[in-house]
């Protein structure tokens, strides 16, 4: 038995970073391209630490694989 929680999934759209600034992203499994999926309102002065399980589903906007990621697998990116 565990501590009865259970991991959550999240389905989550890339955002289009298009302007410069600070972001919370994944590297696609697919292709190896790194994708921005969360605004970083800190501007990476205080980045999240993100605790817990969990997953997010999301489309990879450069070759348009179709993926589940660990929560943990979400890193700071900075978009100039």
């Amino acid at each position: 038995m565990g501590s009865g929680r259970r991991a959550q999934n999240v389905v989550a759209s890339p955002v289009n970073a298009v302007r410069s600034g600070q972001y919370y992203g994944l590297t696609c499994v697919a292709c190896r391209e790194r994708f921005a999926v969360l605004n970083d309102s800190t501007k990476g002065d205080n980045p999240v630490k993100i605790v817990g399980s969990g997953y997010i589903h999301v489309t990879c906007p450069h070759c348009r694989a179709d993926r589940l990621y660990e929560l943990g697998d979400l890193k700071s990116l900075r978009q100039s």
